[in-house]
């Protein structure tokens, strides 16, 4: 089995404060992982910062998606590969298409184009 997304000692602030650090993460197809921890611990910020969700600022660290670091790509590009993240209560996003986010939506939270990972 593959590696579908991985994170190397990634590190995030948001407003200039540290909220992940060096977070290493390895997803294999289909595996499954489940994040629990205290409120406030950084489990959102650490989904957004694998997205590029605005106003968060990657630090250090690299996210690997499909054998591609996709660090340095925007949230479009990330979507259009099938990496997306679904919420509950949708944020108003400028510059995202709400077709793309259904699309991602209907496919499961983290999905590769080998549907690796699913809801």
């Amino acid at each position: 089995m593959g590696r579908v997304l991985e994170l190397r000692d990634l590190s995030v602030a948001v407003g200039g404060r540290v909220v992940v650090k060096r977070a290493n993460i390895v997803l294999e197809e289909g595996s499954t992982l489940f994040l629990l921890s205290p409120n406030s611990s950084g489990r959102s910020t650490l989904l957004r910062a694998i997205i590029r969700y605005p106003g968060l600022e990657v630090l250090s660290g690299s996210v690997i998606f499909e054998d591609e670091d996709v660090t340095d790509k925007p949230m479009e590009y990330r979507v259009s590969k099938g990496l997306a993240m679904a919420h509950q209560i949708l944020p108003k996003l400028s510059g995202v298409r709400v077709r793309l986010l259904e699309a991602a939506g209907k496919q499961g939270v983290i999905h590769s184009r080998s549907r690796a990972i699913s809801r």
